[in-house]
């Protein structure tokens, strides 16, 4: 991954911005069914009720993009004629040109009206809204003409290459009925991508089709391409042996690579980027908002054991991860810290429970005030590797008196409904980074951020992230990102378990599939993906 803000640019899509193969390699038509292990809940990723991997999955190559993620972290500008420039710097003030040649699939052209129809939203206090950073710090939004705006900054924001993402077209959504909240729920609407939509089954699939108005590079090449929802990991290898599916992007886990590397005719990769597994704690929840109580659950985790029995056994050099702002693979400054739960200390947990008046119950499950100490584990139903992540937590946790329940449902239910209303205790959750890992962090633990479940609030955190947001230098963020980390190991929101590996399976006879380790994932380039002649 690049470091932080050392983005490369590049003036428009073409050839080699989003993928390696070119027309010649592809042959015309055919159809590529992607295993998908999320079914959308909705279609407006910027609502923290379409906020999951399954939404952007589609709409990756339906909406406007600004910016996209290379697998090696740079840019490239989708979207846009040219990279965004600063044109003042007090105040900040910076310029986008969108792309004279994006156009929706109605063929209404891609206009500044899209972007100021999307920034009023995000920015309306009443309005569900997964993130606001960055668009919180916007005093003047300029339509300098059809193609081009401004933005002024209250204060200077390094991150500004990562805005106006998954932008879906105003005319539309003004005249849908449910607007910006709802009216995508059932139909993304036009796209202004390389594909448009066709139609969903519920409960079975979504088919996206080429988009005619699609005037960039390059161009698609098959008839379709069909979201297949496989919500259980363990039918993956049979719909790859079947063929009913013939690429998949899933978590990587031993039982299915061992599955897969018996199926012919098979390609398997293993991308690492700014993604990882940790837990998330409520905050506000009666049990767990208690101090004492996420202190001796992160002195209980033995986060070695877990990165050794799911990920090492082929990833042999992955390790627990140390920091919650910065990933192993995201900055070369970035810090190790919460040194007291480096190692489990069930001994430690156990004296932090008793100071606190959790006492020893004839059953081992500690109690205090008559009720046991019982906490709920909400999961994705039919995941196979957090169901072991959670059978390792929870043998943990008996050990020094915590009893965990689990708790499944499906991924909608869980990210949709549960999490945004803070309808939970714990929670097992993966998260997909952008090459804005200060940004990213606000919208998880800043206070208000649509990412944050855990309901977290800290005024120190707070300040330190306004500061990480308003630098241009690269290591003094890095650093201020450090300074957050810090502030983030003596509260306790999450837990952080390990940089989580993704695995790619396609067939062979695919080609342009390149895995990406960043929000975009393996869909990316999906416009280069074809069959080969």
């Amino acid at each position: 991954m690049a470091t932080l803000l050392a983005l490369s640019a590049c003036s428009a899509i073409d050839e080699t911005s989003a993928g390696n193969t070119t027309t010649a390699e592809r042959a015309a038509g055919g159809e590529i069914v992607f295993g998908a292990e999320d079914e959308p809940s909705g279609f407006n990723y910027a609502t923290s009720k379409d906020s999951i991997l399954g939404v952007r999955d589609v709409v990756e190559n339906l909406f406007f993009f600004a910016a996209k993620s290379r697998p090696d972290g740079t840019l490239y500008y989708e979207g846009l004629a040219a990279e965004p420039a600063i044109v003042s710097d007090q105040p900040q003030i910076v310029e986008w040109k969108i792309n004279p040649d994006s156009t929706w699939s109605d063929g209404t052209p891609v206009t500044t009206q899209d972007i100021k129809y999307y920034f009023d939203n995000v920015t309306n206090p009443k309005n569900d809204v997964a993130s606001r950073v960055g668009y919180d710090l916007i005093s003047k939004l300029d339509l300098v003409d059809a193609k081009t705006f401004r933005a002024t900054f209250r204060s200077r924001y390094g991150d500004f290459r990562g805005l106006w993402q998954a932008v879906p077209q105003a005319a539309h959504l003004k005249s849908t009925p449910g607007g910006w909240e709802n009216g995508l729920n059932n139909d993304p609407g036009p796209s202004a991508g390389p594909y448009k939509f066709e139609r969903w089954t519920k409960g079975e699939s979504i088919t996206l089709v080429p988009n005619p108005q699609w005037k960039l590079q390059p161009k698609p090449t098959v008839d379709r391409i069909v979201f297949r929802f496989l919500p259980e990991s363990s039918t993956i290898p049979d719909a790859l042996r079947n063929q009913e599916i013939n690429i998949v992007e899933a978590q990587a886990q031993l039982d299915l690579m061992q599955d897969l590397q018996h199926v012919d005719g098979l390609k398997l990769e293993i991308s690492t980027g700014p993604r990882f597994e940790h837990l998330v704690l409520n905050h506000k929840d009666p049990v767990v908002g208690d101090p004492a109580v996420r202190k001796a659950i992160a002195h209980a985790l033995d986060r070695d054991a877990i990165v050794k029995a799911l990920v090492a056994p082929f990833q042999p050099e992955a390790k627990r991860l140390d920091n919650m702002v910065l990933t192993n693979a995201q900055a070369p400054g970035s810090e190790p810290h919460g040194e007291q739960y480096h190692s489990a200390d069930p001994e430690a947990a156990k004296r932090i429970l008793q100071y606190a008046g959790w006492i020893p119950g004839p059953n081992g499950v500690r109690a205090k005030s008559g009720k046991q100490l019982t906490i709920q584990f909400s999961a994705v139903a039919g995941n196979q590797r957090q169901e072991q992540t959670l059978e390792l937590i929870k043998n943990q946790l008996s050990k020094v008196g915590i009893n965990l329940t689990i708790d499944t449902c499906p991924a909608a239910c869980l990210f949709s409904d549960r999490l945004p209303a803070g309808k939970f205790q714990i929670t097992l959750k993966g998260f997909s980074g952008s090459p804005f890992p200060v940004a990213d962090a606000r919208a998880r633990f800043g206070t208000g951020g649509g990412d944050n479940y855990s309901k977290y609030s800290n005024a120190r955190f707070d300040e330190l992230a306004k500061q990480a947001a308003e630098t241009l230098q690269a290591q003094e963020q890095i650093r201020l990102a450090n300074e957050m980390d810090k502030v983030l190991w003596e509260d306790l929101p999450m837990l952080p378990l390990f940089q989580r590996p993704d695995l790619v399976a396609y067939r062979a006879s695919l080609v342009g599939i390149e895995p990406n380790g960043t929000r975009d994932g393996v869909l990316w380039n999906a416009a280069g993906w074809g069959l080969s002649k």
